[in-house]
């Protein structure tokens, strides 16, 4: 075996731990902005200058934030995930700013900050490419063979109890396994004392995926199965004044498409079915019409390309402008923003029979939108139902303003290009 002073975490030598460390983006983006600031003002600005430091560094805090906590979650690491988070960031202080306090941030301080965040922060989005790939060493023992990363996890497997110098980010195994010999365990422990974070294969696994594998479901961060209390009560009030805001302009747009709707196809314009919402609640889901009217009736989720839709119906679901209605659910309260899709009572007793602990996901109300939705999107085969219920359960599981914000991000994206899950 070889010797604890020969298992050393990657990057940790000191230069690699100040360039890599968390804070330094933070420490050093504000070190330049501070003196970028004080050198474009006169030294009899004081006031001006402290005004404009402190919008401008809390700009960029929150921006920062944006950027940590959003790069945690999978499918994050993209520009067009990653920028309009920073634009929208910016944009709430400046809000926040112009309404509130008294201090009237001027557009070109607000752009100059804008277009700084995004310069700086993509620089070191490119910059930190190379190691945005996660060394992983795999112990293969036990049910840890199941653990398979993604593209940016590179997986070395340990066929003994040593790593022969190499440095990783992290150790995975089975930690649960019989097959771990007292040598292994060994050696786990001195990686540990390394300061080599150890995974068991099925938390990492979640982290890579965004699911929660329906065998491995376990307990959400606060170690017990429930939710923030004190975040779900937040995001009922945001839910409601959210809506209750968009609801002139969406009465406007709905009024348009229903005279579309209307000349398209006959029937209603307003398609109403019962979902399981809620605590099992059952309750009427308003949509905007999409299939003909008189076609035969299925509990199964329909193919894309299902001939009962219409023309002006595939174009709606395209863009998902058929789910606009369900605002009026979101002010009722009977959904959210949000949340797990809600179905069928038919589909939730199937679910129900074939997962006993399904009515977990029914914990939180069900959304307009979903982790699953911009992740999976369509499906329509038993297996593809089974992963979107493990992408719901990683949802509560880390059910959480960012989360949410982030799934928003997401959803705008794929309603403007009409690309993407849906």
């Amino acid at each position: 075996m070889a010797s604890k002073s020969s298992i050393k975490k990657r990057h940790s030598k000191w230069y690699e731990q100040l360039l890599l460390n968390k804070l330094t983006p933070w420490i050093l983006g504000l070190s330049i902005l501070n003196l970028a600031i004080i050198t474009v003002h006169e030294a009899s600005e004081i006031e001006k200058i402290f005004s404009t430091i402190l919008f401008t560094n809390t700009c960029f805090t929150s921006a920062y934030i944006w950027y940590r906590q959003s790069i945690k979650y999978p499918g994050t690491h993209t520009l067009s995930v990653l920028l309009p988070g920073l634009s929208l960031s910016t944009l709430a202080i400046y809000l926040t700013s112009f309404w509130i306090t008294s201090y009237q941030p001027k557009i070109n301080e607000t752009i100059s900050i804008l277009l700084y965040t995004h310069i700086w922060f993509f620089c070191g989005f490119v910059l930190g490419r190379r190691f945005r790939v996660t060394k992983v060493a795999l112990i293969p023992l036990g049910k840890a063979y199941e653990f398979t990363g993604n593209d940016k996890t590179d997986i070395r497997i340990l066929n003994a109890p040593y790593i022969n110098n190499t440095r990783f980010d992290a150790i995975v195994a089975d930690l649960h396994s019989d097959e771990l010999t007292s040598e292994w365990e060994r050696f786990l422990a001195e990686c540990t004392l390394a300061g080599i974070p150890v995974y068991h294969y099925s938390h990492i696994q979640e982290s890579l995926t965004g699911r929660v594998p329906i065998q491995h479901l376990r307990e959400n961060l606060d170690g017990h199965l429930s939710i923030s209390q004190q975040y779900y009560f937040i995001k009922r009030i945001v839910d409601f004044t959210t809506a209750l805001a968009l609801l002139p302009a969406l009465i406007f747009i709905l009024a348009i498409l229903a005279i579309i709707i209307k000349i398209d196809s006959k029937g209603p314009i307003f398609f109403i079915q019962p979902r399981v919402g809620e605590n099992n609640r059952i309750f009427k889901i308003i949509k905007l019409r999409s299939m003909h009217t008189g076609t035969k009736e299925t509990h199964y989720i329909h193919n894309i390309h299902d001939p009962r839709i219409t023309r002006c119906g595939r174009w709606l679901r395209k863009y998902r402008l058929d789910e606009l209605p369900q605002i009026f659910n979101v002010i009722i309260g009977d959904m959210s923003f949000i949340g797990p899709r809600p179905e069928s009572q038919h589909l939730a007793k199937i679910y129900e029979e074939k997962v006993p602990f399904f009515s977990y996901r029914h914990c939180v109300k069900p959304g307009i939108s979903g982790w699953a939705q911009v992740n999976q999107g369509h499906t329509t085969q038993v297996h593809e139902m089974m992963t979107k219920l493990e992408y719901d359960f990683f949802y509560i599981r880390n059910f959480s303003l960012w989360l949410d914000l982030l799934i928003s991000i997401r959803t705008i994206k794929i309603i403007i290009t009409g690309n993407g899950a849906r």
